[in-house]
């Protein structure tokens, strides 16, 4: 429970930063949230339009 806790509030601090900042953690834009659609190779090809 206290580790779902601490994953909660860390991805909050992490997206709270990302909104302000208008760029995410690996320097893109959006947020990391926003990054994690989709799953696999096929779908990071999809996103990069190949």
């Amino acid at each position: 429970m206290l580790a779902a806790v601490a994953f909660g509030v860390t991805m909050a601090g992490i997206t709270t930063y990302e909104l302000a900042s208008g760029h995410n953690l690996s320097g893109g834009r959006g947020t990391t949230a926003d990054d994690s659609g989709g799953s696999g190779a096929g779908a990071h090809a999809e996103r990069r339009g190949e």
